[in-house]
């Protein structure tokens, strides 16, 4: 589809249930199903690429059960994916309330170390 000169393409999404309150090997399992779902990403993320993940930090701080921000768990899995393709991660966030450190400790993303891979403000 073109609208004012620029194409226009349907996005691709998917999504995948898990039992509630999920541990990072089923919420891992989740994202390499929703990855498939969507034909993978090996057509879009290369080795030695620098790929951003950004956790949609809206109102810190928030349980899992209301939805309002992007599970560490979740953002972990993602960064595992990027970094076992060989690209060069970066978890990156511009909050919508106080400092992005702020946010990025509130939700507990310190848990995203065993990725090793700093958390940075946008």
């Amino acid at each position: 589809m073109v609208e004012g000169g620029a194409v226009i393409s349907k996005s691709v999404v998917s999504i995948v249930r898990t039992k509630r309150n999920p541990g990072y090997d089923e919420i891992r399992t989740a994202v390499d199903k929703a990855l498939d779902l969507i034909g993978g990403v090996r057509d879009v993320i290369k080795p030695g690429q620098l790929v951003l993940v950004k956790p949609n930090l809206a109102a810190p701080p928030a349980d899992r059960e209301h939805a309002v921000v992007t599970s560490p768990e979740v953002c972990r899995a993602v960064a595992d994916v990027v970094k076992e393709m060989g690209a060069r991660l970066v978890i990156a966030e511009s909050s919508a309330i106080g400092t992005d450190t702020e946010q990025i400790n509130s939700v507990h993303y310190q848990r995203l170390t065993p990725v090793q891979t700093p958390a940075k403000n946008l």
